[in-house]
């Protein structure tokens, strides 16, 4: 099935061994490399009820790059206290690979950048994990574009100092403990968009 074609009973509920437990309608198989990342997480971290994987475009060119994500916008500001890297072993299918990804993703990181793969997001809550895959890859669009402009000399991009970025670092950590809800409302509102593409009848069946 191609992502547009899923719908909430093609989905497959399986173990932390890879063993199905639900095979919903049998549209499909075990996809191995899913498994291997998101078990890994799953396995280490108590926090993470949501683990998110995806390939966009953006992301996966900016995993591509020795420099990783530079402190360009404030959507890159909001994860960068948060993330760390994984170097590139592959398809991912080996389930040795996980103690490394563990390894690589840390305790407290909420993002993960696999070299020459793509992000990983952590969250307490589907929210939680929304919302850092989308500053992540709102980070990444902006990065590639102003990269393109600039023929990827760093020295003609405006790249915020060491004092800018500490300040708005210590910003993020004030926002995140204010306790409003704005993951919550941001997950809604992509979820509103996305019964409105495709329709409720197509999703929810």
């Amino acid at each position: 099935l191609g992502f547009d074609e899923v719908t909430a009973s093609s989905l497959l509920k399986v173990d932390i061994e890879g063993n199905v437990v639900d095979a919903g309608n049998s549209s499909g198989l075990l996809f191995r490399q899913g498994y291997v990342i998101h078990s890994a997480v799953h396995n280490a971290r108590e926090d993470a009820e949501c683990v998110w994987h995806c390939h966009h475009p953006d992301v996966v060119a900016v995993s591509m790059l020795e420099s990783g994500v530079l402190p360009l916008s404030q959507e890159a500001l909001f994860v960068y206290d948060y993330m760390s890297y994984h170097p590139f072993e592959g398809s991912a299918t080996d389930v040795d690979e996980r103690e490394r990804i563990v390894q690589s993703l840390g305790q407290a990181n909420k993002v993960l950048m696999m070299d020459n793969h793509g992000p990983l997001t952590v969250g307490s809550s589907i929210e939680e994990a929304f919302r850092y895959m989308h500053y992540i890859c709102r980070a990444c669009e902006y990065q590639v574009k102003a990269m393109s402009m600039s023929g990827g000399e760093t020295e003609k991009m405006r790249i915020p100092n060491d004092d800018c970025v500490e300040k708005m670092l210590e910003r993020v950590k004030q926002s995140n403990q204010q306790g409003y809800d704005v993951q919550s409302l941001m997950f809604q509102r992509m979820v509103r968009k996305m019964e409105a593409i495709y329709g409720t009848d197509n999703i929810y069946c």
